[in-house]
């Protein structure tokens, strides 16, 4: 992860700046293609979901593009043998981190070209899987445009694509995600989803099952329970998760860090404590120009309107913070309505 992390800020597109290595491997290697390309192919795309979390996504969308050009080539000339399938599994893992970064940047006619790529490639690899982690991010941006009720619906459907045994963390994070929707519409059964999801993450061993779910390191689904708790105005609920989230939003250089702050600041705003709110919402401006967390800015958004009814000078001030720091971040939020891909 180092290396590639290395490789992403010193070229402009990896795999494609200097074609001396790749001709040279080219010449040298035998005819076609083995288990050592293929392997280092998949470490590569587990890389990509690993640096997601520290680096901004106009860094390193640049080199997963290229990551898929090789790939592309790779594919064009490998016919129906056993490299095909994991060269296409590979391919839709990376495509669907593309369409999440695509989208954060607000490009979304590239995110959704990403996310059509990456059910072609589910299909070509035999990898359902793959689409219903694509259905757990394009939720958000369904969420944000086409409301809570039609993200809901989409991850219904998505939950229908996992296998009965297995893919339990992907489970887990695809019920959390349904539990977030319906607490915001208000129904009680978000408890039984997140509590559902907790148990299944007892089981799963997400840094081993899939590369997208590297990224669901508590068990607990803390920043989901909390959403869930501040959704549904369970005060206690509040309180508990704040403890339980306070100690893992330390590092801003963290992406999670900022969005995980302005939602603690939401929650508490929420239930009536609003200058408790400010101080974590300006902590998480500050994390969030750390770590160039474009994604964390519609939460922000959200606090900066709760506290449009609070008059003191650090909520105004927050305010305003919250809208230089879009402009700074060039965030597409608040979205234009229309813009984002619906749910297939």
């Amino acid at each position: 992860m180092l290396q590639l992390a290395a490789a992403v800020t010193a070229t402009p597109a990896l795999g494609m700046a200097d074609p001396v290595g790749r001709l040279a491997r080219a010449l040298t290697r035998p005819a076609g293609i083995g288990e050592e390309l293929v392997t280092q192919l998949e470490a590569r795309c587990v890389g990509f979901h690993l640096l997601e979390f520290v680096m901004p996504a106009e860094q390193l969308i640049r080199a997963l593009l290229a990551h898929l050009n090789e790939i592309t080539s790779l594919l064009e000339a490998t016919p129906a043998d056993r490299w095909r399938q994991r060269l296409a599994r590979v391919a839709g893992e990376s495509a669907v981190l593309g369409g999440w970064l695509a989208w954060d940047l607000g490009d979304v006619s590239r995110s959704a070209a990403l996310y059509r790529t990456a059910d072609l490639a589910a299909e070509e690899a035999g990898d359902p899987a793959i689409r219903a982690c694509s259905a757990i991010y394009r939720s958000f941006a369904i969420s944000e445009i086409a409301g809570h009720h039609v993200a809901l619906r989409a991850l219904e459907r998505a939950g229908d694509l996992l296998p009965d045994e297995g893919e339990s963390a992907t489970r887990a994070w695809l019920l959390g995600r349904r539990a977030e929707e319906a607490a915001a519409l208000g129904d009680s059964s978000a408890h039984g989803l997140i509590e559902k999801a907790s148990d299944l993450m007892v089981d799963a061993h997400p840094q081993a099952e899939r590369s997208w779910t590297r990224c669901l390191e508590s068990p607990r689904f803390s920043h989901q329970r909390l959403t869930v708790a501040t959704r549904l105005g369970d005060e206690h609920a509040v309180y508990e998760e704040i403890e339980h989230m306070v100690t893992s939003a330390v590092d801003p250089a963290q992406k999670k860090t900022g969005r995980m702050l302005a939602s603690v600041g939401l929650a508490l705003t929420a239930i009536g404590d609003a200058e408790e709110g400010v101080r974590f919402g300006e902590r998480a401006i500050e994390a969030v120009r750390v770590s160039r967390a474009t994604y964390a800015m519609n939460r922000l958004n959200e606090l900066g309107s709760a506290l449009q009814g609070h008059s003191s000078a650090r909520a105004r001030d927050l305010r305003a913070a919250i809208g230089v720091t879009r402009r700074e971040l060039g965030s597409p939020r608040p979205s234009t309505p229309g813009r984002t891909p619906g749910p297939s």
